[in-house]
Order: C-alpha cells, then structure tokens, then sequence
C-alpha cells in the first residue's frame, strides 16, 4: 500500500473489498503499471454486476 497516494488509499481498500480488484500475482498491486485492457474490462463487469 505504500506505493498508493495517501489520497486514493481508502477508494482503493473499498474496492479491493468489494471484490472489485485483487492485485497480481500473490495478491500484491502495481499502481505505478498501467492496466491492460482485460483489466479495465474485468473492473468495468464487476462494477456493471455488482449494481443488478
């Protein structure tokens, strides 16, 4: 977590949380790597599903 701005920490736990995001491998984050476009994806069907 302490590669994530102290700004965006709380919006980042919230959706790890909710299922929303799960990391890499071993479950750890890169923030400083770009998404690819399965991950944009993924998070795009996840939030979508998680409203119906």
């Amino acid at each position: 977590m302490d590669q994530i701005p102290l700004w965006a920490r709380e919006h980042v736990s919230a959706a790890y949380a909710a299922g929303f995001i799960r990391g890499q491998q071993g479950n750890k984050l890169a923030p400083n790597n770009p998404a690819t476009r399965a991950e944009a994806v993924t998070l795009l069907v996840k939030a979508i599903s998680s409203k119906h």
